[in-house]
């Protein structure tokens, strides 16, 4: 196969993309500056634009750390936040189970939310959320923002482009390793200070923790999914935690995706398995691949199936640039295995590589631009039901129809489209 170039002609731009730098500063807030918090802060530099003008957190110790560590305002109760006229987007990184509540109080407060994923603990809560954000006039985006990155957007132009023909198969792993060796709970802190909240993760589970990065790709790239085939299992009971295992969330899910246009995707997720996080999309005429689902900018490589040994490096993509300084430096899959507990305050691929500002500046965007964002709460409750629908164990063997749809989406401009 020939590796055509890439077509001239744009594509449908799904967000607007005015030039940020002329823009005024949109005023945010910030509830919950826990471990991901600090995931977020080392790339708001890149963002000036997002002017944190409040941060709460109901730990007060915790507020502490924050209020030394960054030039950032801390408040001391969340009524600051929603009675602030000058902040008009709120950050929502509390714990997964506090997400409804706080994001419901935020929306009908009239502020636009953005979450950490996942959107709600349910279907259910997700739909009222969507709901409720509609009928209040605000919009409600969700993590993760891998998408906006250049491995993503490069990976989706190419399908765009037919350089691998028709999609036909999809294979995805997201395995984190045995992470509960070594107690991370105790040895993985944040540059802040910030311990990574163990009991939250496992208790919660790896597919509603880490599931959203792969599927969120998948939907945008291939449309909803119509119907899951699951089997989830908790295969380590000891986590070395205080928490009895009947409360654990599986630590290990595999799952059959079927999407309405007949496109199949396998994908494994664990955090038991050795560490796997690549994709690979096999088409009618060659193989696209990456190593890494996580970083911005991990390396995308296409073959022809004549000479499937032969990968080629495809140019990236590079999303709108708001600043030349958020454009990703190449990634690649080696690094994660010796900066996976290296905390260095200056390291700005702190949080596996992302820039995870990018979601919130699309999101601030798409408000100013009166367009839905494409992590949006439509988006996003789809995220929701198929997650769940995963790691659903009293479901396992059981295909599932899904019973949510999502939006159909497009990559975002190639105007800067370089290498």
């Amino acid at each position: 196969m020939k590796i055509r170039s890439i077509k001239k002609q744009p594509l449908r731009l799904y967000l607007p993309q005015p030039v940020v730098s002329s823009m005024q500063p949109v005023g945010i807030g910030v509830v919950g500056c826990g471990f991901v918090f600090d995931c977020y802060m080392q790339t708001h530099h890149l963002h000036p634009w997002l002017n944190i003008l409040g941060v709460f957190d109901k730990d007060e110790t915790r507020l502490q750390q924050v209020k030394e560590y960054y030039d950032v305002k801390i408040v001391d109760s969340l009524d600051a936040i929603l009675s602030c006229p000058e902040i008009s987007i709120v950050l929502n990184f509390t714990n997964p189970s506090e997400h409804f509540e706080v994001s419901k109080t935020l929306i009908e407060a009239g502020k636009n939310v953005y979450s950490e994923k996942p959107l709600a603990t349910s279907l259910e809560l997700a739909t009222e959320l969507e709901s409720l954000a509609e009928k209040k006039g605000v919009q409600i985006g969700c993590a993760p923002c891998t998408i906006f990155g250049e491995t993503a957007q490069t990976m989706w132009h190419a399908l765009r482009d037919g350089l691998i023909g028709e999609p036909r198969l999809i294979i995805a792993n997201l395995d984190e390793g045995a992470s509960h060796f070594g107690k991370p709970g105790e040895n993985l802190i944040s540059p802040s200070g910030a311990k990574w909240p163990a009991w939250d993760e496992y208790r919660v589970g790896c597919t509603v923790e880490h599931a959203g990065y792969v599927i969120t790709w998948l939907v945008a790239f291939f449309g909803s999914v119509k119907r899951v085939l699951s089997y989830s299992r908790l295969c380590f009971p000891d986590k070395g935690i205080d928490c009895p295992a009947e409360e654990l969330g599986p630590d290990f899910s595999t799952a059959t995706l079927e999407f309405e246009n007949s496109i199949v995707a396998q994908f494994t997720n664990s955090i038991v398995a050795p560490p796997n996080h690549a994709i690979a999309i096999v088409g009618e005429k060659g193989t696209l691949r990456s190593n890494h689902v996580w970083p911005n900018a991990s390396p995308v490589q296409i073959a022809d199936h004549e000479k499937p040994w032969l990968y080629s490096n495809l140019p990236f993509i590079r999303p709108p640039v708001w600043d030349p300084k958020c454009l990703s430096k190449p990634w690649y899959y080696r690094n994660y295995y010796t900066r996976r507990f290296v905390m260095d305050p200056k390291d700005l691929n702190f949080g596996v590589g992302d820039d995870k500002f990018r979601g919130v500046t699309e999101f601030m965007l798409a408000i100013a631009g009166k367009k839905p964002f494409l992590l949006g709460g439509d988006f996003s409750t789809h995220i929701t039901e198929v997650t769940y629908a995963i790691q659903d164990r009293s479901r396992n063997g059981q295909w599932q129809t899904m019973s949510t749809t999502a939006p159909t989406v497009e990559p975002m401009s190639r105007a800067c489209e370089k290498t």
